[in-house]
């Protein structure tokens, strides 16, 4: 009876401890109900019982001391858990906050312990980092790894990098790609629905079916996803399983476009020099209009398209669609969230082209900040008369810059040779982007050659791609998309051709033509 009213004594006291004491005590909380009921019979039978023995006293003392050290035990863990809390989401917030800002060093650490812990965005990360060499020594083996666990953790943004990035690197099968694609799709994640989308309007991996292609597009255009929204224009206009519908593909562009979507731009560009109605800024054309053609050219990029429009305008009306491009901001439906693939980077990489004014004085290079001055105020004539002057005194950047605009025929007809003639001099000189450039041109048939890449082309290719890769002014885009290509390219060459690009490759040096002072651009 001693033993039995002690024992309520000690549940009494856990009871009035609470209920989160409870969770860490050993006592169920069936004894401590009980407990306070023996207590209770236990004070009121006091009087009736005889004294406790010595032995039955000391049992009970040694019964005590050790139920108050299990409390404290007990307390001191909730204490250090309840500490450890806020701590550890601290760490994580300011981890991704440096993630986020681009510290990948920073961030890496504490990413790591999250990845460890079984985070899935934390391992999408840490596959990202270790892909692209990001805070942390590039390790392919690594990267792969970790995408594979946050795929596997149920992260509908990891499932969708580790399908796209681990097919387009050959690491997995189509058949993988699109079973990892539907996880994704089925969390709702808006870029999965619409790759899915594309596999069935394609007939890619998957028997072609254009009513689910339509379906996983309209789910994905629906959330403000931009590319969904350009296919779902698509399927209106060439009415593919739905009823054909200008007007509903039109209204489809126009949402992306506003987003600054550049195929949506180009194509309501291309309705509105036909004689298709199009809405847009709040007014409908129902007759072709080569100003706002003109306007959603500028704004798509397509400069070739922009400047034939241009030539034909008066200066107001040139001068309207200058204003009318200087003055649009973009109303974004859909942010693309942290990047975890490539394909996300490169949606990134636009979403902030088209969100963010650029400014041609924060350019370093004189020459180029006023190239680039001329074009953002659609004068293509003097941003021309501006390259060539800056390209014949040597310098590079705007040798680069004049042979874009030779392929494209930017204010003067469209010369491959003059293009990749400038694009070697830049290249020779040790410019980056021209040695990526002019190799990703030599390797793609119908750029500087017709038909299919002869095997001196695709050898000069593989060259500049090597020399880019070790090139020390490259970027870590620049460089990580050379490294594809050296991939890519060596698989394409005979074994004797390629040792020779690698030999003439490792004894190039640039050889700088020695800058001039340009002469104004009249």
């Amino acid at each position: 009876m001693v033993q039995f009213c002690w024992s309520g004594v000690t549940g009494a006291m856990m009871a009035r401890m609470g209920g989160w004491l409870m969770a860490l005590s050993s006592v169920p909380r069936g004894d401590l109900q009980g407990g306070q009921a023996a207590l209770s019979s236990c004070i009121l039978s006091q009087r009736e019982r005889p004294r406790p023995s010595f032995a039955q006293e000391n049992m009970m003392r040694r019964y005590a001391f050790a139920t108050a050290v299990a409390l404290a035990a007990a307390i001191s863990v909730w204490t250090v858990a309840v500490q450890a809390a806020p701590a550890a989401t601290s760490e994580a917030a300011a981890a991704w906050s440096a993630y986020d800002q681009g510290d990948y060093v920073a961030a890496a650490p504490s990413l790591r312990r999250l990845a460890e812990a079984g985070d899935g965005e934390a391992q999408a990360a840490m596959g990202w980092m270790y892909e692209k060499g990001l805070g942390v020594k590039a390790d392919g083996e690594a990267a792969w790894s970790w995408r594979r666990r946050a795929a596997q953790s149920g992260e509908a943004r990891a499932q969708y990098a580790y399908a796209t990035n681990g097919f387009s690197l050959q690491m997995i099968s189509r058949a993988e790609s699109l079973k990892w694609l539907r996880k994704s799709a089925g969390q709702g994640y808006a870029p999965a629905q619409f790759e899915l989308g594309k596999a069935y309007a394609r007939g890619l991996g998957l028997k072609r079916d254009d009513a689910q292609a339509v379906a996983l597009f309209s789910k994905a255009a629906g959330q403000g996803y931009p590319r969904a929204q350009v296919a779902l224009g698509q399927m209106y206009e060439s009415g593919r399983t739905v009823e054909p519908s200008k007007a509903i593909a039109r209204d489809w562009y126009l949402r992306a476009g506003l987003q600054g979507d550049p195929e949506a731009q180009a194509r309501l560009g291309d309705l509105a020099s036909r004689a298709v109605s199009v809405r847009a800024y709040d007014r409908t054309y129902d007759t072709p209009d080569p100003l706002e053609a003109a306007r959603w050219f500028a704004l798509s990029g397509d400069r070739q398209a922009t400047d034939l429009a241009m030539r034909r305008m008066t200066p107001d009306e040139a001068a309207s669609v200058r204003a009318a491009v200087r003055d649009w901001r973009p109303r974004p439906e859909w942010t693309p969230g942290r990047v975890f693939n490539w394909e996300e980077a490169l949606i990134v990489k636009e979403a902030q082209e088209v969100t963010q004014t650029e400014d041609p004085g924060a350019l370093s290079n004189p020459t180029l900040a006023t190239i680039a001055a001329a074009e953002a105020d659609l004068d293509f004539a003097r941003a021309r008369k501006l390259a060539r002057a800056g390209a014949e005194a040597g310098d590079p950047a705007a040798q680069s810059w004049l042979a874009r605009m030779d392929l494209e025929g930017i204010s003067g007809p469209r010369d491959l040779r003059a293009s990749r003639d400038w694009m070697r001099r830049a290249s020779t000189q040790g410019h980056a982007a021209s040695q990526i450039e002019l190799a990703v041109q030599l390797q793609q048939p119908g750029i500087y050659q017709p038909g299919v890449p002869d095997p001196e082309a695709l050898a000069e290719s593989y060259f500049w791609a090597q020399i880019a890769d070790a090139n020390p002014s490259s970027s870590q885009d620049q460089r990580f998309f050379a490294k594809r290509l050296v991939s890519d390219l060596s698989g394409r060459l005979t074994p004797d051709a390629a040792a020779d690009a690698r030999r003439r490759a490792a004894a190039w040096k640039a050889q700088p033509e020695g800058v001039r002072p340009a002469p104004p651009a009249a």
